[in-house]
C-alpha cells in the first residue's frame, strides 16, 4: 500500500485544490457582483472645505457650483457631478427614514439606509441606472418641494408593488418621534428610483441585508465633506491633473485629495478578496 505520510500529503493536497477551486469561485461571483454603476471612465476625488472660510450653507452651495462650472468646461468631460458618498471611497453616513402611512410589522426594526447628496449631474457621470421618474434637476432648489431619489432596494421595502414615484417620506429627527406624522414640510417625495449601488462592499456580510439608499438634491442638503465625480472621454487618470487645477481656480487653498478612477476604487474594494486567492 501507500505510505502513510504520502497518503496524508495527497488527502492535503486534494483539500487545497478544492479549497483553491471554492475561492476561485467565490471570487468570479464577486468579480460578476453588478455595482449598480459604470466605472470605467471615471475619475473620482474628495473635497472638504474648511468651516473656518465656508460656514454658512450658501457658502457650500456657491463653492460646489462653481466647482462644478470649472470642471465641466475642461476639454474631455462628458459628466461631473458631486455626493456626499462616492463608492467605496470610506465616506458614508445613514439616517432613519419612514415611509408616509407605513405600518411597521411586530418586532420590525426601523431602516437606516446610507443618506446621501448628490448634485445633478452626478447619477449621468456615475453611469446609474434610472428604473423610473426622473433624475434631479436644476429646478430643485432650496424653498422648491422637498424632494428624494431612492434605489430599489429602500423601494421594495415600502412599495413592493413598484409604485414608488410619487410616494412621500420623512426622517424621523428623534426616537419619540418615529411615529408622528411630520408636518407637511417635513415630507419628502420620492421623483426617482435608481439601480442599486454599492456604495461600500460588493460582499455582502453573512446574513447582513444591505440597507439600501437615499439621495438628496445638494441644493436641498448642502453637505460639507464632497466627492466629486467626473466621466471622461478618454482615460480617466490622465485628466487628474487638469481636474486638480480647475478646482485650485476656485480656490487655491482647496485640495481634490483621494484622487482614483472608479475602477481602482472598486479593484481596491476586491483586492481584500483577490489577495487570498492569488496566494
Amino acid at each position: 500500500g501507500m505510505h502513510p505520510i504520502a497518503a496524508g500529503l495527497g488527502t492535503f493536497a486534494l483539500m487545497l485544490l478544492v479549497g483553491a477551486g471554492l475561492m476561485v469561485a467565490s471570487l468570479r461571483r464577486v468579480m460578476a457582483v453588478d455595482p449598480g454603476f459604470r466605472g470605467e471612465h471615471v475619475l473620482t476625488g474628495l473635497i472638504n472645505p474648511p468651516a473656518s472660510r465656508y460656514a454658512k450653507d450658501e457658502d457650500l452651495r456657491v463653492l460646489m457650483g462653481r466647482v462644478l462650472d470649472q470642471v465641466r468646461g475642461l476639454p474631455g468631460i462628458e459628466a461631473a457631478g458631486l455626493s456626499s458618498n462616492i463608492p467605496f471611497s470610506g465616506n458614508s453616513s445613514d439616517g432613519v427614514i419612514l415611509a408616509e402611512g407605513y405600518q411597521m410589522a411586530p418586532g420590525e426594526s426601523v431602516v437606516s439606509p446610507y443618506s446621501v447628496s448628490v448634485t445633478e449631474g452626478y447619477f449621468e457621470a456615475m453611469g446609474a441606472r434610472l428604473l423610473a421618474g426622473r433624475w434631479f434637476t436644476d429646478a430643485d432648489i432650496e424653498g422648491r418641494r422637498r424632494v428624494l431619489i431612492i434605489d430599489e432596494r429602500l423601494a421594495r421595502k415600502f412599495w413592493p408593488d413598484g409604485r414608488a414615484v410619487g410616494q412621500r417620506m420623512y426622517t424621523p429627527t428623534s426616537a419619540e418621534k418615529l411615529f408622528e406624522s411630520p408636518r407637511d414640510d417635513q415630507m419628502l417625495t420620492v421623483v426617482g428610483v435608481i439601480a442599486e449601488m454599492r456604495l461600500s462592499g460588493v460582499i455582502d456580510t453573512a446574513g447582513g441585508q444591505r440597507p439600501g439608499a437615499y439621495y438628496y438634491p445638494y441644493r436641498q442638503e448642502p453637505r460639507r465633506s464632497m466627492g466629486l465625480a467626473v466621466r471622461t472621454a478618454g482615460a480617466p487618470a490622465g485628466l487628474t491633473d487638469a481636474v486638480r487645477r480647475s478646482v485650485s481656480q476656485v480656490d487655491a487653498e482647496l485640495p481634490l485629495y483621494n484622487t482614483r478612477t472608479m475602477s481602482e476604487r472598486t479593484s481596491e474594494v476586491l483586492m481584500d478578496r483577490r489577495t487570498p486567492t492569488v496566494l
